[in-house]
């Protein structure tokens, strides 16, 4: 379990998952860290390649800026072999984009 994952810049962050048997992934939020104090504007971006399969957007946020309140999502990897985390300046370069991943859980689920 990741409860926050802080991340400043642009960034892109590949997490193999095929080990795992896959559950949906819920409970997800986004937003910026409250000591950008109002600042920062950050877009968020999760891809998921299946097994055999090609890349493909999963969850694509709208800007979030310092003080709006985090965007919570869910997806399935059910079939999913491994995820991308992107974050991305959205305006005014990177200015306090302190981006944060809140509540991300990879759930094992046993047979």
């Amino acid at each position: 379990r990741v409860d926050a994952q802080k991340i400043h810049e642009a960034q892109l962050v590949s997490i193999p998952v095929h080990s795992l048997v896959k559950a949906p992934c819920g409970g997800i939020a986004v937003g910026i860290d409250d000591s950008a104090e109002g600042q920062g504007s950050v877009r968020f971006e999760v891809s998921v390649q299946p097994a055999g399969g090609d890349w493909r957007t999963a969850f694509t946020s709208g800007v979030l800026r310092g003080g709006d309140t985090p965007e919570s999502f869910s997806i399935d990897l059910r079939g999913i072999d491994a995820i991308r985390l992107k974050t991305d300046h959205a305006t005014g370069g990177a200015v306090a984009d302190r981006a944060n991943w809140l509540d991300a859980r990879l759930q094992r689920v046993d047979d």
